[in-house]
């Protein structure tokens, strides 16, 4: 069986570190990005079980973001949190 895959999305590290750390002991795997579009590639690409994004995103919202992976067929039932 495959581990989960969390990916978290978000352009300030230390956040991405203290998530990853929290994470560190759970049976998941954790994989991260610095932008929305870097994050809604990757999502494309690996297709995690959950994504969690950093509302304040610099060039495009992260409301905008969500509205793509849930306009995505592949991506549509990810379930997406915003801190």
């Amino acid at each position: 069986m495959s581990k989960s895959t969390i990916l978290i999305v978000g352009e300030v590290k230390i956040h991405q570190e203290v998530l990853k750390e929290y994470l560190r002991l759970s049976p998941v795997r954790v994989i991260t990005a610095d932008t929305g579009k870097e994050g809604l590639e990757l999502a494309q690409r690996e297709r995690p079980d959950l994504i969690v994004m950093d509302l304040d995103m610099p060039v495009r919202s992260c409301l905008t973001y969500c509205a793509v992976i849930k306009g995505d067929h592949t991506l549509k039932s990810t379930p997406v949190v915003m801190l």
